[in-house]
């Protein structure tokens, strides 16, 4: 027969066996069969969604009954720390599954699958100066960014009189300091701007100055 113990602890067993005469004997196992208590998976991630700028992810683990644990990041990585700290991989963004698997010592197991978000993120930066003078140093103005889409970027620098000394479409490719006629423009302050759309199609202008120092 089969037998289901819905809670833990230890048995006792009787056997009765009957002959085909009717001849009955029983016997009595005290504690004979123990069911032992199932542990009970459960954690959280600290904090639930973070960016690629920080994507580190505390998961707090409130299991109980677990003598050993086994966790699944959902990037290929794992670990058999209680309450692990992982730092996931900035690309690509999205969600990933992570899997907690515990352990009592009698192997017994309970398994719990949660879900993190790493999220992208805008982020741009534009130098104040730079020194086009053929030293192999800072030679060219370029802007930095994060989460922007590359074919919508535009960059336009302008002179005091508000001429457009210098465009581009690439974002990699910025001013080098030279003006129409491939000359290296006078040391002074110029004006910048810069459209694109980030990630999430949401249109920005960027605008500032840049020295150009000697």
């Amino acid at each position: 027969p089969v037998h289901t113990f819905n809670q833990a602890g230890d048995f006792d067993v009787t056997v009765t066996v009957t002959s085909v005469f009717g001849c009955k004997t029983t016997n009595f196992y005290q504690d004979w069969l123990t069911a032992y208590p199932l542990p009970v998976a459960q954690f959280e991630p600290e904090p639930p969604v973070a960016t690629i700028i920080k994507p580190i992810i505390v998961f707090n683990n409130y299991s109980q009954l677990a003598d050993s644990v086994r966790w699944f990041f959902g990037d290929g990585d794992s670990s058999n720390i209680y309450t692990p700290s992982h730092r996931y991989p900035a690309y690509p963004t999205g969600t990933y599954d992570v899997t907690l698997i515990v352990y009592t010592a009698q192997n017994c197991s309970d398994t719990i699958t949660g879900i993190i978000e790493i999220q992208d993120v805008l982020t741009f930066y534009a130098p104040t100066a730079f020194s086009p003078d053929n030293d192999g140093k800072n030679e060219t103005f370029l802007v930095f960014g994060n989460g922007i889409n590359l074919n919508t970027f535009e960059l336009f620098v302008f002179d005091r009189w508000g001429e457009v000394i210098f465009e581009s479409t690439n974002m990699e490719q910025g001013w080098n300091g030279k003006v129409k006629g491939g000359k290296i423009a006078p040391v002074g302050v110029y004006t910048w701007l810069v459209k694109f759309r980030d990630f999430k199609g949401v249109m920005h202008e960027k605008s500032g100055s840049v020295t150009v120092v000697r």
